[in-house]
């Protein structure tokens, strides 16, 4: 700073600001003070800036505080103002000088003002109208002042022709600097230009190639340079994307290892010169993203001798750095395109498997039929089916596909379309007979793929008042009697996939009017509460013996939001599939006919002669 001379500062009231308004004075005091001096400065600054931040605006942010810094004759002078209610109270803690004998003596409140007092030379602080002044003083050394007032009077006194030339030189000087800012000026309006026109281009989201080809062509322009070469980085390393210039070929094909000043550059993120063996001038920059390295730019075969100058580097850089952020908003760009081709995929695969569920329950007489389902993601794996054999008799098939997501969705479809293949193929035989068949079908693509399908097939007969099932590794299914008695019913047979020959077994359960009937799938069971601990079949049939006199749609929201209540945070970890069935009275006995296929003569003969020849009878059902 020259003798009289101020420098003004506005900081808001931030720590950041704090921090502005400290190395405003550090620089101001840089070669008027010595470093501990300087020290001092930025330490009392700091506190007093600080202390109006945090106390006198009570930690309000965007509150305007005033600095200014002026050289006086022997001493720099600080103004520190603020607009507070409240003033700072530089001698509440003691009288003036406030000298402690020892730190220990400090009284509580008095460590700011402490510090304040033994760096600067002179504190006096003044409430003017509706501000806070703070005014330091901090006295410059001994030599400054004498060389300030001989220099002075050198001014004042010499006049001599070698003074008048030494001043023509000078403005001289002063003439041909304003030159070069002009050519500078100009170059600036070209650079800006390029600018304009590139963010264009990123604005635009042209192809990447169109546009690191762009970028390219005018980089070189600006820099003046004879080739250049673009690489972006991959996994792989740094990969060609665009080449150009005078040369035929351009030097496309500069390895790392003959330039070694790419990799320098991506391994630094810092721009580089070199000299190639001909002498070939080579600048090589970094494209960087917001986070990462994104590839490296080399310029290379610069008309002058010298090579490249500072000033087209710098714009050469700038144009590198748009090319980061227009690569990032291109890249930025696909991923959302991506990313709503993917959500218009899982639309169009959760309205596919919306049309799989039964969206008519059946209505046959002396049934009741309900459903719950409820997804672990936006699609599920979870699958249900009935089929009306007959006035009398009801067919239903519960699935479930190993995993979540998308992957257990497709194989759900699969598996729907397989089993109404199997309806109509292998209607007449029976449950372990079409689990058989099915899995005849799908086992090839389940074992191709690793998935596993667990399977539940049941027949409800009212004619007999009876349940009929087969099960492949699927939950055990629930009978509930009118005075709320529960039976778990037996099943033990593998998975579905994990062998094509695989045997199943028929089960049999009485099921008469007023009894209910619930199947589910393992998302129910595998819910843990908070220390881990699976939960099972414990709360399934704590709730169907409390409520099991209610309606079986009642019983099955209850499960339901079992499930939901017990679910973590961040929703169900499985799919939920629930069936329930309720015998609501004994239909009338009808005589067979040729109409009911299900349950005529020939179709139990048919039934008969199938498990005669398999070898197995039909099991009762476990309790």
């Amino acid at each position: 700073m020259e003798p009289g001379e101020i420098r003004s500062l506005c900081i808001r009231s931030t720590l950041a600001g704090v921090r502005r308004a400290a190395c405003f004075c550090r620089n101001a005091c840089s070669g008027l003070l010595a470093d501990p001096d300087c020290h001092d400065v930025e330490l009392a600054i700091t506190e007093a800036c600080n202390n109006i931040v945090r106390h006198a605006y009570r930690g309000a942010a965007d509150q305007p505080v005033w600095l200014s810094i002026q050289r006086r004759k022997d001493c720099l002078y600080f103004r520190i103002e603020d607009c507070a209610p409240i003033s700072f109270q530089i001698d509440e803690v003691g009288a003036p000088p406030l000298r402690w004998d020892s730190l220990a003596d400090v009284p509580e409140g008095g460590w700011g003002v402490f510090l304040i007092r033994s760096t600067m030379d002179e504190v006096r602080h003044t409430r003017q109208g509706d501000r806070n002044r703070l005014e330091l003083v901090k006295r410059l050394p001994e030599e400054l002042h004498q060389a300030v007032a001989e220099s002075g009077a050198v001014a004042e006194r010499d006049h001599s022709p070698e003074a008048v030339t030494a001043l023509r030189e000078k403005l001289a000087t002063s003439e041909w600097t304003v030159g070069q800012m002009a050519e500078e000026l100009s170059a600036a309006y070209e650079s800006l230009n390029m600018f304009y026109t590139l963010s264009q281009d990123v604005s635009a989201l042209v192809e990447e190639d169109v546009l690191l080809a762009n970028v390219l062509s005018r980089t070189l322009e600006c820099a003046q340079a004879k080739w250049g070469v673009l690489r972006l980085l991959t996994a792989k390393g740094l990969e060609l994307r665009a080449a150009h210039g005078t040369e035929t070929p351009p030097p496309a094909s500069l390895s790392l290892d003959e330039a070694g000043i790419e990799q320098k550059v991506a391994r630094t993120g810092l721009e580089a010169m070199h000299f190639l063996d001909d002498g070939t001038p080579v600048v090589c920059l970094p494209i960087k993203g917001r986070e990462t390295l994104l590839g490296t730019l080399l310029l290379g075969g610069s008309d002058r001798p010298s090579g490249f100058v500072s000033g087209e580097v710098k714009v050469a850089q700038a144009l590198a750095d748009q090319t980061g952020v227009g690569l990032e908003n291109q890249r930025l760009y696909d991923q959302v395109v991506r990313t709503q081709l993917a959500q218009r995929e899982i639309e169009i695969a959760r309205n596919l498997q919306r049309r799989l569920y039964p969206t008519d329950l059946p209505e046959i007489p002396g049934l009741r039929v309900e459903t719950e389902i409820e997804t672990a993601r936006q699609v599920g794996g979870d699958y249900i089916g009935f089929h009306v054999r007959g006035p009398r008799t009801l067919d239903f098939v519960m699935a479930d596909a190993m995993g979540k997501g998308m992957s257990a969705a497709f194989f759900s479809i699969i598996a729907h379309m397989a089993f109404r293949s199997v309806f109509h193929l292998r209607h007449r035989g029976s449950p372990a007979r079409f689990l058989e068949a099915f899995n005849r079908i799908v086992c090839p693509d389940l074992e191709r793929f690793g998935m596993y399908l667990t399977v539940l097939f049941g027949r409800v007969d009212l004619a007999r008042n009876r349940f009929r099932y087969a099960a492949a590794g699927h939950c055990p299914p629930i009978l509930v009697g009118p005075k709320g008695t529960v039976r778990f019913l037996e099943t033990y047979d593998l998975m579905l996939g994990v062998y094509p020959d695989a045997e199943f077994t028929d089960f049999d359960a009485e099921f008469p009017p007023a009894w209910k009937l619930i199947c589910y799938t393992d998302g129910l069971t595998d819910i843990t509460d908070a220390d881990g601990n699976l939960l099972g079949l414990t709360p399934l049939e704590r709730i169907c013996r409390e409520f099991g006199t209610d309606s079986i749609r009642r019983i099955l929201r209850r499960l339901m939001g079992h499930a939901l209540e017990n679910a973590p945070a961040g929703g169900l970890q499985d799919d939920v599939a629930i069936i329930g069935i309720e015998r609501t009275s004994a239909p009338p006995r009808a005589t067979p006919t040729g109409g009911d296929r299900g349950e005529s003569a020939r179709g139990r003969a048919a039934i008969e002669t199938v498990e005669a020849s398999s070898g197995r009878k039909s099991k009762p059902g476990g309790g």
